[in-house]
């Protein structure tokens, strides 16, 4: 078993539930808060989802609410100093921050505080595994009245997201982005999640964000929680276990619910080595059988002998 060091280095809105979440201190004994803040949220969960496989992660949250990656850099740089060398940072924007401007967003504080937190994160750990968190879509900032996004529906939204943290990472040289705003979109999708909290939820059906339409309820920070087991540790989200004395079970997830999350997730599978196969100038081992050895052959020159030895007895004789 290795240990991994992983630090999340985020707002607090994809971390951490609403208010009144159980989910909001889940599991905070087992994780550092570089803050004090008592927070357990989304590191919480993934500590739990990794222990119960028998992964063995050192997990660490620094998360400090409604503010950028620029501010983690200038107010809050000595924790990610701290604890290097890490194997594994998450850093995250502010939620919207990365959407187009004339959309509310910030592009350029996305590209400056990202290139300070990457500069600084490879002085003191040049190894490590950078992730991008996906934010998810905010209601507020599609259902309300004058939200940016009014004009459009939740999906156009978390598209702008996407392609904002993908071009990002490619910019970067992250390691990968963990999508999970696009979960978020699959769940909707698969029936799971409601599109429009506003509007009341549908029978059958959960609220992926809290009250206030814009943190994650604790069916979305479970989604996201399975969304980054799956894309650092390389496992298939739908082998977790979500019966009595786990993660789910501890959320007050029903089995049903936590099985239909756990399918949402978006990840890429990793790699299989490809069964080694001869070159061009190497021959597959040809097997050789041993020749018979002629019995009969042998016979007849015993017998010759035999008979050789006869007549020379006789002739002594004669």
């Amino acid at each position: 078993m290795v240990l991994r060091s992983l630090q999340y280095v985020t707002q607090s809105l994809t971390v951490i539930p609403g208010e009144g979440s159980i989910a909001k201190t889940y599991n905070k004994d087992a994780i550092h808060d570089a803050n004090g803040s008592g927070y357990g949220g989304v590191p919480g969960i993934f500590k739990a989802l990794t222990d119960a496989a028998g992964l063995d992660y050192d997990v660490t949250i620094e998360a400090v609410g409604g503010q950028s990656l620029e501010f983690h850099y200038n107010e809050r740089s000595q924790h990610v100093r701290d604890g290097a060398p890490w194997d594994i940072v998450v850093l995250q924007e502010y939620s919207n921050a990365p959407t187009p401007s004339d959309r509310g967003g910030d592009p350029d504080l996305f590209a400056r505080g990202s290139e300070k937190m990457f500069n600084l994160i490879r002085e003191g750990s040049p190894d490590a595994k950078i992730y991008f968190y996906e934010a998810w879509a905010r209601p507020d900032k599609v259902y309300k009245d004058d939200a940016p996004y009014q004009d459009e529906d939740i999906k156009t939204m978390q598209t702008d997201l996407h392609d904002a943290y993908v071009k990002m990472a490619g910019d970067r040289g992250a390691t990968d982005v963990v999508l999970v705003g696009d979960g978020f979109m699959k769940a909707i999708d698969n029936g799971v999640g409601d599109i429009n909290p506003y509007d009341g939820i549908d029978d059958g059906k959960v609220d992926m964000w809290a009250d206030d339409h814009y943190h994650g309820s604790r069916f979305g920070v479970y989604l996201s929680a399975c969304t980054f087991f799956a894309t650092i540790t390389g496992q298939d989200p739908t082998t977790i276990g979500n019966g009595d004395g786990s993660a789910a079970a501890g959320l007050d997830i029903s089995s049903d619910i936590a099985s239909k999350l756990q399918a949402s997730v978006i990840w890429t599978p990793p790699k299989e080595e490809p069964e080694p196969t001869p070159t061009e100038t190497e021959s597959p081992p040809v097997e050789t059988t041993p020749a018979p050895v002629p019995t009969s052959s042998c016979k007849s020159s015993a017998r010759r002998r035999s008979v050789s030895k006869r007549r020379l007895s006789r002739r002594q004789t004669a």
